[in-house]
C-alpha cells in the first residue's frame, strides 16, 4: 500500500464525511422523508468502505492480517449489496426487488463465503481467492445492469421532463462505474482504481441527490409562498364575506328591534289609557281584589317595557340617568323594604336590615331605586319559603356599600360570569316570578354609570350575596337630597290570593286545574266554579298528589311550562297510570309551536289552548269534550245491551266468575284489607267493622281510604261495583 492511496482515501472520506453531516442535518429537519435516511445508510457503508479497503492490511494495526484482507473485501460486498436495495426502493423497481433481496444473497454473499473467505483461509493465497470470487459478482452485475434497463425504460420511456432524463442517466452511469468493480478486481487493478471508480459513480449519485433535493426545497418554498399568497387571499375574502354577513345580520337584527320598539310604542298609549282610567275606576269606586291585581299585572308590564328601552338607549350609548344630583340611599332603601317586606311575608321569608341613616349619594334616585328593587327582588324569588334575607347599608369615609345576602338557592360557578348579561336568567324554567333577564344587566350597567364596583359571592344550596361599592357624598348644607316617592309594587308582588277547591254540586263534572300563575288560576276558578267542581294544583308534582285525595275528575287542564314538573312530564305520568290514562287533557300555553303541539298530542293531550285565554271558547271546548266522553259511555253501554240481547247471553256466562278471595288476591290486597272490604262489600258500618275486628274505628277509616287510593275508587259502592264487575 503507498502513500497515494492513503491521500485518494483521505480525501474522498473527508469529502463523504462532509456529506454525512450535511445529509443528518437534512434528514432531520425532514424526518419523515425515508429517501434521505436510505442515502444516510448508503453514505455510512461507502465511509466503511473506503477507510477499510483503503488502509487494510497495514501491518501497523493488531489485527491478524487475514482478517483485515477479509474485512477490506466483506466491506465492497457489503456496499454493494445495499447499493442494489437502495436504487430498488429509491425509484420503486418492482423488477429489482428479487435482486435487492435474495439475488445479493446468492450472488454476492454466499459467494465471499464459499469462493473467498474459505479458500483463502485454506491455502492463503489472496490473488487466487480474489479473482475466484468475482465470477458470480460478474454475472449478477449484468443481469441487474440489464433488468434496470429495462425497468427505467418502461418506466420513463413517455417522461419529457428534462430533470427525470438527467436524474435517469446520472444513476445509470453511477451503476454502470459500480457493475466495472468485479471486473477490475478480476484483472488485477489497483486499489487507487477500484475505490476512484467506485466512488465516482457515488459521487456522481450524490451530485444528483443534492442537486434533486435542491430542487425539491425550491418547488416547496414556492409551494408555501403561493400556498400564502392564495391564504391571504382566502382569508381577506372570508373577510369580506364575514363583514358583509355580520352587517346583514346587524341589519336584520336592527329591523327586528326597531319593529319590537315601534310595537311597544303601540302598546304604551292604550296601556297609558287603561293604567289611567283603573286609577280613575280605584279612586271612585275603592279598590277590591281584582283591581289590585290588574294594578299589579299592569306594573309588571309597563316595567318590563321601560327596562327593555333602558337597555336598547343604554346600548346606543345614550345616557338615561342625572347624577349631577344628590340621593338619599337611606330613605329610598327604607320606602322600598316596606314594600318588599309585604311580599316577603306571604312567603313567610324573614327580612333583617341594617340601614345606616342618612347616607348620600350623588347619583340620580331613580337609578339607586333600580338597583334597590333588583336585588331585593332576586332574592326574594330565588328564596325558598322560611328563608332568611339580610339587607345591610353602611359607609366609611370615602365609600358606601350595599349589600343584600339570602340563603336561597345559590348560581352555580357557570352562571356566575354570565349573570350580568341582558337577557340571562338562570332559571330557564317558568316560574311565577319569572322576569326576562334584564334586571340584573341594567344594575350592572347603572353601576359602571357611577364608576362603582358589583361583587358577587354565591353557592349552589348555599345562598347569594350581592355587594354594591360606591364613592361616599359628604353634602354641604346646600346639597339638600331630591324627594323621591316609590311607587308601584314590587314585580312579584301580588295580592294574598288564598286557592282552595271549590265543590259546589256533586252532580257537576269535575275538573282538576294545574296553573303556577296564582292570579290566573284564581280566576279561572270563579269563571268555571259555577259549572263545574274544580280542583286546582299549581304544578305537576301537587296535581299527583292532589288526585290521590279527590274524586277522579273528568277532566284535567293543566299549563306546560312550571316549576318542579311541566305540563308534558305530568301527562306522561298519568298516562303510565291505569286509572288515570282514559282522563282527557287540555293543554295551557303562552307559546304554542308547531313542535310543541306535536309533542302534547303524541303524548295523549285532545286540545290546546293559547293564553292569553277567552273564557267563553275555554268553557265551550270543556263542555264538547265533556259531552263527547259521555256519549262514547252511553254508546258503550248501549252496545253492551245489543250484545245480550243477541244472544250473546249463553256466551257471557262461560265466562269464569272468580271466588272472593282470587279477586281480592288479583287486586293485590292484605289480609287486613282483605277482612275489611270483606265486610264493606256485605254494608257493615265502620263502628261495626271495628267491633268485628277488634279494633280503633280510626284504624277502620285509615284501611279503608287507602284501599279506595290503591284501587282508585271514591266510595264502597264503587268498591262494590268493582267487585261484581271482576
Amino acid at each position: 500500500m503507498n502513500t497515494n492511496m492513503h491521500i485518494v482515501t483521505f480525501l474522498i472520506t473527508i469529502f463523504e464525511s462532509a456529506m454525512l453531516f450535511f445529509m443528518i442535518i437534512y434528514f432531520l429537519s425532514r424526518p419523515s422523508d425515508k429517501s434521505r435516511l436510505r442515502y444516510l445508510i448508503l453514505l455510512l457503508f461507502l465511509i466503511q468502505y473506503n477507510v477499510m479497503s483503503g488502509l487494510f492490511p497495514d501491518e501497523n494495526f493488531s489485527l491478524p492480517t487475514n482478517i483485515q484482507i477479509i474485512l477490506a473485501y466483506y466491506s465492497g460486498i457489503s456496499v454493494s449489496m445495499y447499493f442494489v436495495y437502495y436504487i430498488y426502493k429509491t425509484f420503486n423497481l418492482e423488477k429489482l426487488k428479487y435482486y435487492a433481496v435474495q439475488g445479493s444473497i446468492w450472488f454476492l454473499l454466499l459467494p465471499f463465503i464459499g469462493l473467498f473467505i474459505v479458500p483463502y483461509m485454506i491455502w492463503g493465497d489472496v490473488d487466487f481467492s480474489r479473482r475466484l470470487v468475482v465470477i458470480m459478482p460478474i454475472v449478477f452485475s449484468v443481469l441487474y445492469v440489464y433488468t434496470l434497463s429495462r425497468s427505467l425504460w418502461k418506466k420513463y420511456k413517455e417522461n419529457t421532463d428534462k430533470i427525470d432524463r438527467e436524474e435517469i442517466i446520472g444513476i445509470y452511469v453511477s451503476v454502470l462505474l459500480w457493475a466495472t468493480l468485479p471486473i477490475i478486481v478480476l484483472f488485477d487493478g489497483s486499489q487507487v482504481v477500484e475505490n476512484s471508480t467506485t466512488n465516482t459513480g457515488f459521487l456522481i449519485m450524490s451530485i444528483l441527490f443534492v442537486r434533486s433535493a435542491i430542487i425539491k426545497s425550491r418547488k416547496d418554498y414556492n409551494l408555501i409562498l403561493e400556498s400564502r399568497e392564495e391564504f391571504k387571499r382566502n382569508n381577506q375574502t372570508l373577510q369580506a364575506r364575514v363583514k358583509e354577513r355580520t352587517r346583514q345580520l346587524e341589519m336584520a337584527n336592527e329591523q327586528r328591534i326597531n319593529t319590537f320598539i315601534n310595537l311597544v310604542h303601540e302598546t304604551k298609549t292604550p296601556l297609558t289609557l287603561i293604567n289611567n282610567y283603573l286609577d280613575e275606576v280605584i279612586e271612585k269606586y275603592d279598590s277590591c281584589e281584582e283591581l289590585d291585581i290588574t294594578k299589579m299585572s299592569l306594573n309588571h308590564l309597563n316595567r318590563n317595557m321601560n327596562n327593555f328601552f333602558d337597555m336598547h338607549k343604554i346600548d346606543k350609548g345614550i345616557h338615561i340617568y342625572d347624577h349631577s344630583i344628590t340621593s338619599d340611599f337611606s330613605a329610598i332603601l327604607r320606602d322600598n323594604l316596606k314594600l318588599f317586606k309585604s311580599w316577603a311575608n306571604q312567603k313567610r321569608i324573614e327580612i333583617r336590615e341594617h340601614v345606616e341613616p342618612n347616607i348620600h349619594i350623588k347619583a340620580d334616585p331613580e337609578a339607586i331605586n333600580r338597583i334597590i328593587n333588583n336585588l331585593l327582588e332576586n332574592a326574594i324569588k330565588y328564596t325558598n319559603e322560611n328563608g332568611l334575607i339580610e339587607v345591610e347599608l353602611k359607609r366609611t369615609t370615602e365609600l358606601l356599600y350595599f349589600n343584600v345576602s339570602d340563603n336561597g338557592r345559590g348560581i352555580s360557578k357557570k352562571h356566575q360570569a354570565k349573570i350580568f348579561q341582558p337577557y340571562y336568567q338562570v332559571n330557564r324554567k317558568k316560574s311565577n316570578v319569572q322576569g326576562i333577564g334584564m334586571g340584573l344587566s341594567l344594575v350592572n350597567k347603572t353601576v359602571e354609570s357611577l364608576n362603582g364596583e358589583i361583587e358577587l359571592k354565591s353557592k349552589l344550596g348555599i345562598g347569594t350575596g350581592i355587594t354594591i361599592v360606591l364613592k361616599n357624598h359628604q353634602n354641604d348644607q346646600n346639597d339638600k337630597p331630591v324627594p323621591y316617592k316609590v311607587n308601584g309594587y314590587p314585580n312579584g308582588l301580588h295580592s294574598s290570593v288564598k286557592l282552595k277547591d271549590e265543590v259546589s254540586n256533586p252532580g257537576n263534572p269535575n275538573l282538576l286545574l294545574v296553573e303556577d300563575n296564582i292570579q290566573l288560576l284564581n280566576l279561572m276558578i270563579k269563571k268555571l266554579k259555577e259549572f263545574y267542581n274544580v280542583y286546582v294544583a299549581v304544578n305537576g308534582v301537587e296535581a299527583i298528589s292532589k288526585l290521590k285525595t279527590i274524586p277522579k275528575p273528568d277532566l284535567i287542564i293543566s299549563d306546560i311550562m312550571m316549576d318542579d314538573m311541566d305540563g308534558y312530564k305530568l301527562i306522561e305520568v298519568l298516562r303510565n297510570q291505569k286509572i288515570y290514562q282514559h282522563i282527557p287533557f287540555i293543554f295551557l300555553t303562552a307559546i304554542m309551536t308547531r313542535d310543541d303541539k306535536l309533542k302534547g298530542l303524541k303524548l295523549g293531550a285532545v286540545d290546546f289552548i293559547s293564553k292569553p285565554l277567552q273564557f267563553p271558547e275555554l268553557k265551550y271546548k270543556i263542555d264538547s269534550i265533556l259531552s263527547n266522553v259521555t256519549n262514547q259511555k252511553l254508546a258503550f253501554v248501549d252496545q253492551a245491551f245489543k250484545n245480550l240481547s243477541n244472544g250473546h247471553e249463553a256466551s257471557l256466562s262461560n265466562i269464569k266468575t272468580l271466588s272472593f278471595e282470587e279477586k281480592c288476591k288479583k287486586l293485590n290486597l292484605t289480609k287486613r284489607e282483605v277482612d275489611i272490604v270483606e265486610l264493606l262489600n256485605r254494608g257493615f258500618k265502620y263502628k261495626k267493622i271495628a267491633d268485628t275486628l277488634f279494633i280503633a274505628e280510626k284504624t277502620v277509616s285509615k284501611h279503608a281510604s287507602n284501599i279506595f287510593g290503591k284501587l282508585g275508587i271514591n266510595n264502597r259502592f264503587e268498591l262494590s261495583h268493582l267487585l261484581e264487575t271482576m
